[in-house]
């Protein structure tokens, strides 16, 4: 890949992620942490190093806790809780390169992605995808 191709790439999705809605925001944060998880446990089934995905998991996780807002519904806090439980075993993982502990983590991950992606269809839907409050 060329260094001019690199920036456009570069430019492009970094201007998809700065204009699209908060719930947008979150399903393309649990995408990529989905993605970093199953690279992660590639790498480490292939005994080759994982660091670098489960440091970006570890902050995507940590972003959408900051995220949070836990006084906007009722199982905000619980979400939270599962966010330090998610991050926890990643640094868990990262430290004893343990593929299970991973693999533990994208059972917990996938659901979620899959309730983010419908609240964005509904927030669409009922003309609530241009808010501004945190929903992570």
């Amino acid at each position: 890949m060329t260094n001019a191709y690199a920036a456009a790439l570069s430019a492009y999705k970094d201007s998809a992620v700065s204009t699209a809605s908060p719930a947008r925001v979150v399903v393309l944060s649990y995408e990529r942490l989905m993605l970093d998880c199953e690279r992660a446990v590639e790498c480490l089934k292939s005994r080759r190093p994982a660091h670098e995905h489960l440091l970006h998991a570890q902050e995507l996780v940590l972003a959408l806790q900051v995220n949070l807002d836990v006084e906007m519904w009722d199982g905000a806090r619980r979400l939270s809780s599962l966010y330090t439980f998610l991050y926890q075993e990643l640094v868990w993982a990262n430290i004893n390169k343990d593929a299970a502990k991973v693999a533990t983590c994208l059972e917990w991950i996938g659901p979620l992605l899959d309730a983010w992606r419908h609240a964005e269809v509904i927030a669409a839907t009922h003309g609530l995808s241009n808010g501004s409050s945190s929903v992570a």
